[in-house]
């Protein structure tokens, strides 16, 4: 649970505010009730239940983006609706919402979503009554953007992060961190719809000898070009990360068994014909390849892909075994 927070912006964001918004306006929907404003009391103990099922679909279905929208949406015009019926004490409640929404949602849909609960007020009710139009639409525009500029440059800093989290940094490849919550996913994916998904263990054939006799420079170029080589050999959905030291991992997904060999012979022999040493000697890797099946855990398919990386080593290198069978590559050495 902590870790989705920590992970997870935006989550964190549709959490807090369930937790902040659900007991303070479940209390004034009491107090409504209490002194008979039963219209009023209605509309906050429905937005009490909206936000609470806002909150519970954003952590069932991980789709933020969505619920973000809809909770922005929500408590914007809960209080547009509480400033109808209550006049200034509804008004009040508006502000924090403008504020909220852009923490809730992107920047842009955050401003047309204030902007819509203002020019509501305007048109439609007789807020000129409880406060002065001008003053209202100034400090509600200035509110709005003081708001999406502090939302913005927390964008571009989670975006930072997030590359620095799970982005490495040499190849520009996915890191093992990004691996393990992606294989998770796969994982989910799975039991859900039955998708299927390979994993590749990928290993640079004697990369050791490389770096000796050219340098950790031609060593750390070899490993850039190979993410370069492997990205255009592989469909847009699949993904490719740094496993280790010379090692990465691909995870295919939606693959066809049948077509799954030629897929991987393809690639490696990609590799082989493109991949080169400073003095146009081919680079090689050695493949270990596993199915995702029912009940199999993150830990266990990895596990399988290594044992076959490990045996395509054995079997002489540059070649591709899958989990549980025979030798099915052994890419011939472009002359």
């Amino acid at each position: 649970m902590w870790l989705r927070l920590q992970e997870d912006f935006r989550l964190s964001i549709i959490t807090l505010v369930g937790i902040c918004a659900v007991p303070g306006i479940a209390l004034m929907g009491l107090l409504r009730y209490a002194q008979g404003n039963n219209l009023s009391a209605f509309v906050d103990l429905s937005l009490v239940l909206i936000i609470i099922a806002i909150v519970v679909h954003a952590w069932r279905s991980s789709d933020t983006r969505l619920s973000g929208f809809l909770g922005a949406v929500c408590t914007s015009g809960g209080a547009v609706v509480a400033t109808m019926i209550n006049g200034l004490d509804g008004l009040l409640w508006l502000y924090p919402c403008l504020m909220v929404s852009f923490f809730m949602v992107r920047p842009i849909p955050a401003a047309l979503i204030n902007m819509t609960s203002v020019v509501l007020l305007i048109v439609f009710d007789d807020i000129h009554k409880i406060v002065q139009v001008e003053a209202f639409t100034i400090t509600a525009l200035l509110l709005s953007a003081c708001s999406y500029i502090y939302a913005h440059r927390s964008d571009q800093q989670q975006e930072r992060l997030r590359s620095l989290n799970y982005i490495d940094s040499l190849t520009g490849a996915k890191n093992r961190r990004a691996m393990d919550i992606e294989l998770g996913s796969a994982i989910a994916n799975f039991a859900r719809t039955g998708t299927r998904h390979a994993l590749a263990i990928l290993d640079v054939d004697y990369f050791k000898s490389v770096n000796d006799s050219y340098g950790h420079s031609v060593g750390d170029s070899i490993l850039i070009e190979l993410v370069s080589i492997v990205r255009a050999n592989i469909r847009p959905y699949d993904q490719v990360y740094r496993y280790g030291g010379e090692e990465f991992s691909i995870l295919f997904s939606n693959v066809v068994k049948e077509n799954q060999k030629a897929v991987v012979t393809k690639l490696q022999q990609a590799i082989g014909a493109q991949l080169k040493t400073p003095d146009g000697q081919p680079v090689t890797v050695s493949l270990g390849i596993a199915y995702l099946s029912a009940d199999m855990t993150r830990e266990e398919w990895q596990h399988h892909a290594d044992q076959a990386m490990y045996a395509a080593k054995a079997a002489g290198r540059n070649t591709a075994i899958f989990h549980g069978k025979a030798c099915v590559s052994n890419a011939a050495l472009p002359g």
